[in-house]
């Protein structure tokens, strides 16, 4: 058979049942059940032992990615002694980690020192860590170098605490070909002792300029400096992508100044704010104070992001009082869609948006192209009652046709 068929067809066979899981996760657990489970793995590791030419794809896809969970520290040394190993043979393979300690990060005190024998790591996803803790030989010898490394092209840190906001940037900027970067929940913590990482004495590295996709979410304590430091470079990231939520009143004029800046380039762009939970919209009027999205000039959809209107939410009157603000700023003929992610229970919340602006906006020549306006995460007992309360205050009142559309579940950006 080797003779018979050209090495594409194996690999495209290899491929396409890595595909049926849409994930390539490797999990480090050496539980006898989970050797002899008919699972998705089972088939990929059957494939490297057809022949000797389907070997290196089967492995390529088999361990592509590691990923370490809080229940599977004990096996850490065994691992260590695994990648370390002259002979070893899957290594090479791993180009994405995935770490998850439940905010315990002593217990990955044993994986560390052998990060750096994964020479092709290319992906780090890192969740519930709490860099803080870590020892600063480790810290600077091994966990900098190893995770945070310039060859990587995504980067997600997620629910983690790091000693400070400076430790976090200077993380990031060693990753100089980073393309996509997510940030979400992350804390700082003061320091309890002298062996914990410092922050560092140097100035941060150029942003990467490969960087197309940033998420930042709900991390305020580090909002400002983060978006400084990627407007501080000689040319800003062409970021195509953007989401920024938790906007908040101290980092409202950074963000409008980072959004001037990276503006010609967005094509999707998500707001959300972090305050009206109790009955403040200091972050809110902030930023539409200063925001200037003249720049937006290629932007082609624009999502607002958690509107809670639902009964029993605090301030829940003043969610989305920016909405119709920030879209009288919208000016550009590039725009087709515009989402609304609403956290609601009856039709009549969606009077808490002021409509009657809204119409205004859309009647207006700001959006000649304007095609669509979704609203997500309706409940769907009542999905038909709002269609009809929707085309009631706005479908009715719209001058040129523009289609309302509405989903269960939330709906994330959407290729246009």
């Amino acid at each position: 058979m080797a003779g018979i068929f050209p090495l594409e067809i194996f690999e495209a066979i290899i491929d396409q049942i890595w595909r049926l899981k849409s994930t390539d996760t490797f999990h480090f657990s050496w539980e006898p059940e989970s050797v002899q489970r008919e699972t998705f793995h089972t088939l990929i590791h059957h494939c490297a032992l057809v022949s000797r030419r389907w070997l290196p794809r089967a492995r390529y896809r088999a361990f592509g990615t590691l990923s370490i969970l809080s229940h599977t520290r004990s096996l850490l040394p065994e691992f260590g002694g695994i990648v370390s190993h002259p002979l070893c043979t899957i290594r090479d393979h791993i180009r994405h980690i995935e770490l998850d300690g439940h905010r315990i990060a002593e217990g990955f005190g044993s994986l560390w020192p052998y990060l750096h024998y994964i020479s092709h790591l290319e992906e780090v996803d890192v969740h519930h860590v709490d860099f803080s803790v870590v020892d600063y030989s480790q810290w600077t010898n091994f966990v900098l170098p190893g995770l945070f490394r310039p060859t990587l092209r995504v980067l997600r840190v997620s629910s983690c605490t790091f000693f400070g906001a400076s430790e976090l940037v200077d993380c990031i900027s060693r990753c100089t070909l980073v393309e996509s970067l997510l940030v979400h929940f992350v804390d700082v913590a003061e320091p309890a002792g002298e062996h914990q990482a410092q922050p560092p004495s140097r100035p941060f590295r150029q942003p990467s300029q490969r960087l197309t996709t940033l998420d930042m979410q709900y991390c305020t304590s580090l909002t400002v400096l983060m978006l400084d430091w990627l407007s501080s470079g000689a040319g800003v990231p062409r970021l195509t992508d953007l989401e920024l939520c938790s906007i908040a009143c101290s980092g409202a004029s950074s963000t409008a100044h980072f959004l001037r800046l990276v503006g010609p380039s967005v094509k999707r762009l998500r707001v959300t704010f972090c305050d009206s939970s109790s009955g403040e919209t200091d972050g809110q009027d902030a930023f539409c104070a200063v925001a200037d999205f003249s720049t937006l000039t290629n932007l082609r959809f624009f999502s607002f992001g958690q509107l809670s209107v639902y009964p029993h939410y605090m301030g829940r009157d003043l969610s989305a009082k920016h909405v119709p603000l920030l879209m009288a700023k919208l000016v550009t003929t590039q725009l087709r869609e515009i989402h609304f992610h609403v956290l609601m229970q009856e039709p009549e919340d969606l009077l808490m948006i002021d409509w009657d602006l809204v119409v205004a906006v859309l009647n207006g020549p700001s959006l000649p192209r304007l095609e669509t306006l979704h609203l997500s995460a309706i409940p769907e007992a009542v999905l038909d009652d709002v269609a009809k309360l929707m085309d009631e205050r706005l479908g009715r009142h719209l001058r040129r046709k523009v289609t309302i559309t509405y989903s269960v579940g939330y709906v994330f950006f959407t290729e246009i």
